[in-house]
């Protein structure tokens, strides 16, 4: 269901990278917030459209997306869930 979005669920992680990295809050922002509609209307990724944004581009390496685009972070806490509900071999 993660990949059904385009890659939009790591639009925050992506928009506090940049803010991190000196990049005031509006600037930031916009650029995100063109890109994730962008991705949403046009059914693009949403990494690919970062990738071609320019203050995106001058301020996060390919690294530093990759971090933003990991699928651990929402997954971390998967195991202590099934285990709540019974779902897991013990």
């Amino acid at each position: 269901n993660l990949e059904r979005t385009f890659g939009l669920t790591y639009s925050q992680r992506v928009l506090l990278a940049l803010i991190e990295k000196g990049v005031a809050r509006e600037p930031a922002y916009d650029a995100v917030q063109s890109a994730a509609m962008r991705a949403w209307e046009e059914q693009r990724p949403f990494r690919g459209l970062l990738e071609e944004t320019p203050l995106v581009r001058e301020h996060l390496s390919e690294t530093e997306l990759d971090a933003c685009f990991d699928e651990a972070i929402h997954l971390r806490h998967v195991d202590t869930i099934f285990g709540r509900l019974g779902l897991l071999d013990t």
